[in-house]
């Protein structure tokens, strides 16, 4: 109802806790609902060597052996010649038993 959504806008408004990052994903986890927002945090997120290796449950030489088989592809960012880390979806496809792009 617009009544009670205006409600609890007033309320986070008022609350000094929360940020106004925060305070727009719950308004909009409560405008939309949370299909509909999911599909807007879906921007894509580098993670480095270490994390990976600990979301594989193995070593980070294992991640770099992966890297250089081409199992997992490195990510470099733009005007960087070093790579950065690796894509969460590549791993999340790794971990499907699926071989990243």
């Amino acid at each position: 109802m617009p009544t009670t959504f205006n409600a609890i806008k007033a309320i986070l408004l008022t609350d000094s806790s929360i940020g106004p990052d925060e305070r727009t994903r719950l308004l909009g986890l409560l405008k939309n609902g949370a299909e509909k927002t999911a599909a807007a945090d879906a921007t894509p997120r580098l993670v480095r060597r270490a994390e990976a290796a600990q979301r594989l449950s193995c070593s980070v030489r294992l991640v770099d052996k992966l890297a250089t088989s081409g199992q997992l592809p490195k990510r470099t960012l733009p005007g960087r010649s070093r790579s950065c880390g690796f894509l969460e979806s590549d791993l999340i496809l790794l971990l499907n038993g699926r071989e990243a792009r």
